[in-house]
C-alpha cells in the first residue's frame, strides 16, 4: 500500500511539474504571440448566444464568459459579423492558433502594465454595445464578465506539490543515513529492523517470521 501511493505522489508530481513547466511557457510565449481557446453554444431562437473565452496576454490569463444578445431579424448579419467564414464554427470547442501580435498592441499594453501583469488580479463586468462601439455594425449587445490573473499564480500552485515532495523525500533520506526513522523520526538505534512508533521497516531491512 506504501508503494503504491508513494507511485501516486511520484505520478501526481511528475504530472504537476509538466503543466508548470507549461504554463511558464505559455507565459514568456503570451509576451510575443497571442492564441484563443473558444467555446460557442447554440444560437438561441431568442437571439443570445454564450461564448467562453480562454487566452493567454502579455503574462496574464483571461477568462471571460459573455453572452452575445441580437434581434432575431438580423441573425445572418449577426453570423456575418461574429462568425466570418474562415474564423471557425458557430457551435462547440475552437482553438485560434497562435498570431503574433502587432507591435503596437503588445508596446501599449508592456507600457501599461510596467511588470506584464504580474499583480494582475481582477474580475471585470463587461457591457458592451457593438453598434454604438464600432459604429456601423448590427446591433450586438455583449454582457458578461471578465477574470484577470497573472499567469505566475497556477504556476506556483502546481509547482508546490513537486517542490513539497522533494524535500520530503530528502529529509526521509537524511533521517534514515543518521539512524532515525524516515516517516516519522524516532530514533532507531536501538531497534534497527523495524520503527517502535510507527512500524516502519527501514530501507534494506528484513523482517524474518518466525
Amino acid at each position: 500500500m506504501k508503494r503504491l501511493r508513494r507511485w501516486l505522489f511520484n505520478g501526481i508530481a511528475a504530472l504537476s511539474s509538466v503543466i508548470c513547466v507549461a504554463i511558464v511557457g505559455l507565459a514568456i510565449q503570451s509576451c510575443f504571440y497571442g492564441e484563443e481557446l473558444n467555446w460557442w453554444s447554440d444560437i438561441a431562437p431568442e437571439g443570445h448566444q454564450d461564448w467562453v473565452q480562454c487566452r493567454p496576454w502579455v503574462g496574464q490569463g483571461q477568462i471571460m464568459v459573455l453572452r452575445m444578445s441580437f434581434a432575431p431579424a438580423i441573425r445572418s448579419r449577426y453570423i456575418r459579423s461574429i462568425h466570418p467564414t474562415g474564423l471557425g464554427p458557430l457551435t462547440g470547442f475552437e482553438f485560434r492558433p497562435p498570431m503574433r501580435w502587432r507591435s503596437i498592441t503588445a508596446s501599449a499594453f508592456r507600457k501599461e502594465h510596467r511588470l506584464f501583469g504580474l499583480l494582475s488580479f481582477g474580475v471585470e463586468r463587461i457591457d458592451f454595445d457593438l453598434a454604438k462601439d464600432w459604429g456601423g455594425s448590427p446591433h450586438i449587445v455583449e454582457t458578461g464578465y471578465k477574470v484577470t490573473f497573472p499567469l505566475w499564480f497556477p504556476a506556483i500552485l502546481f509547482g508546490l506539490f513537486p517542490v513539497i515532495l522533494f524535500f520530503r523525500r530528502r529529509r526521509e533520506k537524511m533521517r534514515s543515513s543518521v539512524g532515525f526513522c524516515a516517516m516519522c523520526g524516532y530514533d532507531l538505534r536501538a531497534t534497527p529492523d523495524r520503527c517502535p512508533e510507527c512500524g516502519t521497516i527501514p530501507p534494506g531491512k528484513q523482517v524474518i517470521s518466525k
